[in-house]
């Protein structure tokens, strides 16, 4: 497994949001204190859509990946659902943290941290362990495909991205290919 080094990772370039930036502020004193190396406004090395690869809050630590995603009480919470989709395949546990109550946390594997005058984690994030889909194997550029099947640039050539993209899949087993993925969207691969 490739180790994943807090300095490799891409920053943001979406503009920071007002009502975020306090609750990102507190979260980022919280887990620091809890030893995690964090990372606000990060990106993940992708090849396409600012909502998968601009990240509120990236957490390190054990070489274990979390997301934390911030809804203020401005923001819908009821994005999160198509945000945690498109991002579940990359990261081993994913919380929302809010500075409201909402009635619910609209994806169930999500934990969920209240940021008011204190952080508190109310629900814990499961581990996120499902096999990455072939739509995640194709969000990576074409390049780290050919390059995840040891082929050159010029054997690459004759394979589409798309069966690129399922000879990686084949090729692996879940956990190698969470990793991997991991690895590169992180830029440590």
């Amino acid at each position: 497994m490739a180790e994943i080094h807090p300095s490799n990772i891409l920053l943001s370039t979406k503009r920071e949001g007002k009502y975020e930036k306090p609750i990102i502020h507190k979260l980022k004193i919280f887990f620091e204190n809890q030893n995690y190396h964090v990372i606000p406004h990060a990106r993940f090395n992708i090849a396409w859509g600012s909502m998968l690869s601009d990240l509120d809050l990236l957490l390190i630590k054990d070489n274990v990946l979390t997301l934390v995603e911030v809804k203020s009480s401005k923001d819908n919470i009821e994005r999160v659902k198509k945000q945690f989709q498109t991002i579940q395949d990359y990261v081993d546990y994913y919380y929302v943290a809010t500075d409201f109550s909402p009635k619910h946390i609209p994806v169930h594997d999500a934990g969920w941290i209240l940021v008011d005058d204190s952080v508190k984690i109310k629900n814990n994030a499961k581990k996120l362990e499902r096999s990455p889909t072939l739509d995640s194997i194709l969000s990576l550029k074409k390049q780290s495909l050919h390059s995840l099947l040891g082929l050159s640039e010029s054997e690459a050539k004759q394979f589409s991205k798309y069966e690129l993209a399922c000879q990686v899949s084949k090729q692996s087993t879940h956990t190698h290919l969470k990793n991997t993925l991991q690895a590169i969207v992180t830029c440590n691969s």
